[in-house]
């Protein structure tokens, strides 16, 4: 066998036998997947510190159509061939011991530093509300999407009228607006 097609054979692996080689885990996807996680937080930094233009200017347009997908899609590929790996028992685990954590400090880190740096209720309203205990149902997939932000959106919830999802606009009743 010719020098050129040994050592072409030797570097150019498929990618079967890469995943092999590696007990399944890509090489580089991990890494891969933090460039893109950090493009996406730096393309949000730019879209809300007022740089707008600058985002979705000639240069940087396509970080709004493309990067989430390929996030997600490297992503699938990488939770498949975690799929693939393990059993449905140490798959579910994993997936479990992976998300739930960093479910539980964003849950109580939007609850407990930024609600209150943002609400206009007096704190011990703020902690005592329903909708406040409501929002820890979060941690556990019960998906609760608001704080107690404002003593409107608190007499809103309490009535016995549909308030709508968003209070105080044209969709809501006038019972929400006085």
């Amino acid at each position: 066998m010719p020098v050129g097609v040994a050592f072409a054979e030797s570097v150019m692996k498929s990618f079967g036998a890469m995943l092999a080689d590696y007990g399944g885990f890509g090489p580089g996807f991990n890494f891969l997947r933090i460039a893109l996680a950090f493009s996406i937080v730096f393309y949000h930094v730019l879209t809300n510190s007022g740089h707008w233009a600058l985002a979705h200017g000639p240069v940087l347009w396509f970080l709004e159509y493309s990067l989430v997908p390929m996030f997600f899609a490297l992503s699938g590929f990488l939770i498949t061939g975690s799929a693939q790996r393990l059993s449905l028992q140490n798959f579910l685990l994993n997936r479990a011991l992976r998300i739930v954590p960093a479910l539980a400090v964003d849950i109580l880190v939007c609850a407990f530093i930024i609600g209150p740096a943002v609400t206009t209720l007096p704190l011990g309203e703020y902690f005592t509300d329903a909708g406040f205990f409501a929002y820890m149902l979060n941690i556990i997939g019960w998906a609760h999407f608001e704080l107690p932000v404002s003593s409107q959106a608190t007499r809103c919830r309490r009535s016995t009228a549909h308030c709508g999802p968003f209070p105080g606009r044209s969709t809501a009743t006038s019972s929400c607006l006085s």
